[in-house]
């Protein structure tokens, strides 16, 4: 796991390409990107995430109330997204976990095996269609590979690699854990079973699952219009914050609408432009999935770095950049638009959280400030 995310912090940059093996056997990388930027940013969220945790621990408390239905807590879009990407429903998992519980609690044992058979009939669980229990069952069940270090067909290699996080073929993902015996025996421990089936219910309701691995349809459309709406959520957020610190805000607007040009290329919208006495900013808001592990936190930073990407296109930064610079070279326009003479132009990177580029000097060499949308008070 270590080595592997070295290999992925090599592969974008972040650490240098040289390894050194000494005559026992030890394996030395540079590492400054480790002192500099992992280790700061892994202690600032693992201080916010134990912080957080403790104000939001009386929610353990709670009266838990009994719900023969789920269906009318979620959108329509999301259950009909849910059932056509699984087969199942999510109230026929709920049948399936709760009978887990109960049969642990039968054996008095919180890890028991059983064969799909024997699961089948269980009492609570001939409630569920055969072919429903078996689906269920085989989207969570973590099957042996010969060898280990491949993916059975629909997967992808990072789906296995063991530095990763999300991975689709790990316990969290799939938390029923299959011996290979005839016939198949599950290693069952329900709790663990619960938490891995609200972590891929969790991602795909929030956005956070990869579209690609689901067919063109609901579940892919779900993503995408939660991903995008998220995005426009943020953008309004910050210009809604700082309307309240005394700024004139507009949110999403193109380049050719403030200049009332046309341009060379289309350079996207600003998200959010603000204005407060002679001072502009053009903001560009990000909420970026939350950063685990070195390989994450050295992809995020190759994605600001302000260059070219490895397909000769502008990078996150650079198109930012980019706009700003358009807005420089045609600032008595923006004056007009705004209605001042004198104005000066600034651009700012503006997250929803600490992200691993507030420990990292590529701002340094760029026109460009960073804020959260905590500390927007302080633009």
């Amino acid at each position: 796991c270590h080595f592997g995310g070295w290999s992925d912090a090599i592969r974008y940059e972040c650490k240098e390409p040289e390894l050194r093996i000494t005559p026992l056997g030890d394996v030395y990388s540079n590492v400054s990107f480790d002192e500099a930027i992992v280790q700061p940013y892994s202690r600032y969220h693992g201080i916010y995430q134990y912080e957080k945790g403790a104000r939001n621990y009386e929610q353990y408390f709670g009266v838990i109330e009994e719900r023969d239905t789920v269906q009318d807590q979620f959108e329509q879009q999301y259950w009909d997204a849910w059932t056509g990407a699984f087969g199942f429903t999510i109230d026929d998992v709920r049948i399936f976990l709760d009978n887990l519980d109960s049969e642990s609690e039968r054996r008095q044992n919180v890890v028991f095996s059983a064969t799909e058979a024997e699961l089948a009939s269980l009492d609570g669980l001939n409630q569920l269609d055969p072919v429903v229990l078996k689906k269920i069952i085989s989207e969570f069940a973590l099957n042996s590979r010969s060898p280990w270090d491949s993916e059975p067909q629909g997967y992808s290699s990072k789906d296995w690699f063991p530095w990763r996080f999300r991975r689709r073929l790990s316990i969290v993902s799939k938390p029923i854990p299959v011996l290979r015996e005839d016939p198949p025996r599950y290693i069952i421990a329900p709790g663990m079973v619960r938490d891995g089936v609200n972590v891929v219910m969790d991602r795909c309701y929030s956005g956070g699952a990869d579209a690609k691995v689901f067919s063109a349809g609901g579940m892919r459309s779900w993503i995408g219009s939660i991903d995008n709406k998220r995005g426009h959520d943020f953008n309004k957020l910050v210009a809604q914050h700082l309307k309240t610190l005394g700024w004139d805000t507009i949110v999403e607007v193109k380049l050719t609408h403030i200049l009332n040009t046309r341009l060379d290329q289309d350079y996207g919208d600003v998200d959010v432009l603000a204005w407060r006495e002679k001072r502009v900013v053009v903001i560009e808001c990000k909420d970026l999935e939350f950063a685990m592990g070195p390989a994450e936190i050295a992809r995020q930073l190759y994605e600001f770095r302000g260059n070219l990407d490895n397909r000769g296109k502008p990078d996150r930064l650079l198109r930012h950049l980019n706009r700003l610079e358009v807005l420089n070279r045609y600032q008595d326009a923006v004056e007009r638009f705004i209605g001042s003479k004198g104005l000066s132009l600034e651009g700012l990177l503006a997250f929803s959280r600490v992200v691993p580029l507030h420990f990292a000097n590529v701002l340094e060499t760029h026109n460009v400030r960073i804020t959260t949308s905590d500390t927007l008070s302080e633009v």
